[in-house]
């Protein structure tokens, strides 16, 4: 009789995988929440211009991934405030404009008024999907659930 304790073991990792990175992802995503809602709660809105697209490229896991930065101004009070946005969104183009939350006593520090947090939690929610969906189908279909018996 053929061993399929490794085919289990495998499969019980692949599992484990996106399970654990959805819930990761989704936690991730509760506290991104949290501390925009928060930051939003105190924070004034505005619309600020593009200035700069750095675009980059960096290694992921031996991959090499095209990144993008944002730079903004916008002015308070009549006084003008400049930096990196914390994400880049694909619809961003030099010389176009994005809405910022920013600190009333500090206007240096600012956020984009879109979070991460959707993004992330799509991910997640994708990733337990899966992990829950591969148990389903070991589970349901005959050949797989004896195959990993």
């Amino acid at each position: 009789m053929q061993n399929k304790q490794p085919k289990f073991i495998y499969a019980v990792l692949g599992i484990a995988i996106f399970l654990i990175s959805g819930l990761v992802f989704i936690i991730v995503a509760y506290t991104e929440y949290k501390n925009y809602g928060d930051f939003k709660k105190i924070a004034n809105e505005t619309e600020a211009t593009i200035t700069h697209i750095k675009t980059y490229e960096e290694s992921r896991g031996g991959d090499w991934v095209t990144m993008h930065d944002a730079y903004v101004s916008f002015f308070v009070n009549g006084i003008e405030y400049s930096g990196k946005l914390d994400n880049y969104s694909w619809g961003m183009r030099e010389g176009g404009t994005t809405e910022i939350l920013y600190h009333p006593d500090n206007p240096q520090n600012f956020r984009s008024s879109n979070g991460m947090f959707t993004r992330m939690f799509v991910a997640g929610l994708i990733s337990l999907i899966m992990g829950i969906g591969f148990i389903v189908l070991i589970r349901i279909n005959p050949y797989l659930h004896n195959e990993y018996k």
